[in-house]
């Protein structure tokens, strides 16, 4: 699952089509408006850029009720803070991913964003659970 962020349009998009290219779809996706949700074995994830203030966990159980009730794991992946971030919260793990965009710009330095990493990360599940978290 890829979801192309506000900042890197075209990356994220090729990214996405090499990475469809190169799979075989064994998961089972379901799309609610701009949110994303996929189930494999025990897991769940649920995907969305992130700018919403809003409580994700409450929008998963209520957009994805299936999949949020058949999983034994449940994740939600978010990108727009520009940095790694993971909590549990209300019987998921939620993460804040880090930006595949530089972060030397005037929109990045007012943000205070200078100095994040930057980088995509990859995330390996079984049927039950995370097994790792590639960095490049």
């Amino acid at each position: 699952v890829n979801v192309q962020g506000n900042h890197d349009w075209n990356t994220s998009y090729y990214f996405g089509q090499c990475m469809k290219a190169m799979f075989s779809s064994q998961i089972n996706m379901y799309v609610n408006g701009g949110r994303t949700a996929l189930m494999f074995g025990e897991v769940s994830v649920m995907f969305d850029h992130g700018e919403v203030k809003k409580d994700y966990s409450l929008l998963f159980a209520t957009e994805f009720p299936k999949e949020w009730a058949s999983a034994r794991t449940r994740e939600i992946h978010l990108g727009h803070f520009h940095s790694e971030q993971t909590k549990e919260h209300k019987g998921c793990t939620v993460r804040h991913l880090l930006s595949s965009c530089r972060h030397d710009d005037e929109w990045h330095y007012k943000e205070g964003y200078i100095g994040n990493r930057v980088g995509v990360q990859a995330f390996l599940y079984n049927s039950h659970r995370i097994e790792s978290i590639f960095y490049e």
